[in-house]
């Protein structure tokens, strides 16, 4: 194999493996805003039920 050939195979390869690795740090950044959301609605029931309860 010649040598250019095998600089824009590993060129091509990073290039994938960056790209992967951004679609996977955004997938993860969502998890971390809908998991903090739900956390969020949760707190905001359980102080509503417990308004309720003491009144």
């Amino acid at each position: 194999m010649n040598r250019g050939a095998t600089e824009i195979e590993n060129k091509a390869r990073s290039e994938i493996e960056n790209r992967t690795a951004m679609v996977r740090g955004r997938r993860h950044e969502q998890r971390a805003r809908t998991l903090g959301f739900a956390c969020s609605v949760v707190a905001r029931r359980t102080e509503e039920e417990a308004g309720a309860a003491a009144a």
